[in-house]
C-alpha cells in the first residue's frame, strides 16, 4: 500500500523595511539647510515591492516619494523661516502592495545665531 502526502507551503508575503528608523538634522538659525540624508528601502523577499512616502512635516522632503525595492530615498530639511528651537516630524512609507508601512522619525534642531563680536 502506497501512502502519498501532499504538502504545500505558504510563503509568507514580502514586507517593506527602511534603514536607518529615525534622521536628525542640526543647524544654527538663518543659516543653509543641513546635507541630505539617505534612506535605505528594501523588500524581506525575493520580490520588488512598489512603495511611497508622505512626510507629516512641511520642512521635510523625501526625494523620490514613490518607487521600488531595492532602492534609496534621499531625505532634506528645509529650514527656511525656522527660528531656534526643535521641530519633529514623520516619513511614512507605504506599500499598497504588500500591506506594509514603515515610520521614519525625523528631527531638527535649530540653533540660535550667536552675536558676532565687533
Amino acid at each position: 500500500m502506497a501512502l502519498w502526502v501532499v504538502a504545500s507551503f505558504a510563503r509568507a508575503a514580502p514586507a517593506l523595511n527602511v534603514t536607518p528608523p529615525s534622521l536628525s538634522f542640526v543647524t544654527v538659525e538663518g543659516a543653509s539647510n543641513p546635507s541630505m540624508q539617505s534612506l535605505t528601502i528594501f523588500s524581506s523577499g525575493p520580490e520588488p515591492v512598489s512603495w511611497f512616502a508622505v512626510s507629516t512635516a512641511s520642512w521635510v522632503q523625501v526625494i523620490p516619494l514613490t518607487g521600488t525595492t531595492p532602492s534609496s530615498a534621499l531625505v532634506s530639511a528645509n529650514v527656511t523661516g525656522l527660528t531656534a528651537g526643535t521641530y519633529t516630524g514623520t516619513i511614512f512609507f507605504n506599500s499598497s502592495q504588500t500591506g506594509t508601512n514603515k515610520i521614519v522619525f525625523v528631527s531638527l534642531t535649530v540653533t540660535p545665531q550667536t552675536p558676532q563680536s565687533q
